[in-house]
């Protein structure tokens, strides 16, 4: 997509990637563009193309954002669609459709929407002994981050003058 919204005639100059986006599901793909785009409503569109066209079910959806305020935007957006497309009598979608878009409503809190950061102690925590770490592990509160990554560099950078590493 690009930023700059430019159209071609009456079309956006985006459209074909627009397109993609909803339509390319067997390709996982990584979405840029600058804020106000369109990006949120393009992957909620996605997200339905999944679930409706039976290539996914909720549960094996991942939608990573960089902030929890997107999180909770992408989740209600799309909660919201999907009850906007269960409902909608007039729809001239195939029953089995519908099925579907139903039992995605009745799994939402399967799907995972969140930050980076989230997903990954998600990971974590799902194959902690694969990665060497101990089970009940705990995520650094986000007050404390800060003393934590100082600390690191501190050390790091001693360790570094006191082995006379070359990277200095």
């Amino acid at each position: 997509m690009t930023d700059s919204g430019e159209k071609k005639g009456t079309e956006l100059a985006d459209s074909s990637a627009r397109s993609r986006i909803k339509e390319d599901l067997e390709t996982n793909l990584l979405v840029e563009a600058g804020a106000g785009s369109g990006k949120t409503t393009e992957l909620i569109e996605r997200m339905v193309a999944l679930v409706s066209e039976g290539e996914a079910l909720v549960n094996e959806i991942a939608a990573v954002t960089f902030t929890r305020k997107a999180a909770t935007e992408l989740r209600d957006r799309f909660q919201g669609r999907l009850e906007c497309l269960t409902r909608d009598e007039g729809s001239d979608s195939k029953e089995i459709v519908r099925e579907r878009l139903v039992s995605a409503l009745d799994d939402i809190d399967q799907v995972f929407i969140g930050t980076i950061h989230s997903f990954c102690a998600r990971l974590l925590r799902e194959h902690p002994l694969e990665v060497g770490l101990d089970p009940t592990f705990e995520q650094i509160p986000a007050d404390e981050r800060v003393r934590f990554e100082s600390d690191f560099w501190d050390r790091y950078l001693e360790r570094l003058v006191r082995e006379a590493d070359p990277i200095l």
